[in-house]
């Protein structure tokens, strides 16, 4: 089942994008269906690649690496709670910004969205 991308870009908190001491964050507020994350692939911003060893995903019960994100330990995303990605690398420079961002769920397989936002 897939899930049309104008709903995934409300995921997106706008203008959540900012630069970090270790590299940037931004947020997504999960406004759609309780899900189950259980893969993370890559975040590319930019056409810069960060894999999930640089994603860290805060949530108000835990903070998890993205790359220990998996169906043996999965994150659970809860109606309209907030979770902070936290990525570590060299910080952003200022002005409009291409993301994509990949995940895999239990519920329904792959999700991929991209959004657009300036820092």
């Amino acid at each position: 089942m897939a899930v049309p991308s104008f709903l995934l870009k409300k995921l997106y908190v706008k203008g959540s994008l900012k630069n970090t001491e270790a590299g940037f964050e931004l947020a997504i507020r999960n406004n759609l269906a309780p899900g189950t994350l259980i893969g993370m692939g890559a975040l590319v911003i930019d056409d810069v690649t960060y894999p999930p060893e640089a994603i860290h995903l805060k949530t108000p019960q835990a903070a998890v690496n993205g790359a220990e994100v998996s169906s043996k330990n999965p994150v659970t995303f809860a109606m309209n709670v907030e979770v902070q990605i936290v990525v570590d690398g060299p910080p952003l420079t200022p002005g409009q910004h291409h993301l994509v961002f990949a995940v895999m769920t239990r519920e329904i397989g792959r999700v991929e969205f991209d959004i657009t936002d300036s820092l």
